[in-house]
């Protein structure tokens, strides 16, 4: 009998003047990179961004969100059969959601992030 496993899809989108420019479905765990290199999910021109930034991370099969108080961004959280959230990261680091870790915000995202 075949076994029946729910996946996880990582949505991850790069929005512009309120408009979607790219998007990602990971469908399996995989670091999501922004930078100016071609190497990147996401290739960006951004003054002070290096060629190569790890945005989320996968540690022990978990994503984590890796920022700084410097950048914008937003993140929405949950999913069609239930409400979902949008919180900015700079709430995220005022309020505690994420830890400090150097010169980083993380944040394990999770089923409740």
């Amino acid at each position: 009998m075949a076994q029946h496993t729910d996946r996880k899809i990582l949505r991850i989108g790069l929005i512009k003047n309120g408009r979607v420019v790219k998007e990602h479905l990971l469908h399996k765990s995989a670091h999501v990179t922004v930078g100016t290199s071609e190497k990147c999910t996401f290739q960006l021109s951004i003054d002070g961004l290096p060629p190569i930034y790890p945005l989320i991370k996968v540690i022990n099969k978990r994503y984590h969100l890796q920022f700084t108080t410097k950048m914008n961004g937003r993140l929405t959280v949950g999913s069609q059969s239930n409400t979902t959230q949008t919180l900015d990261l700079r709430t995220i680091a005022k309020e505690g959601l994420s830890k400090a870790s150097g010169k980083f915000q993380v944040l394990e995202l999770n089923e409740r992030m």
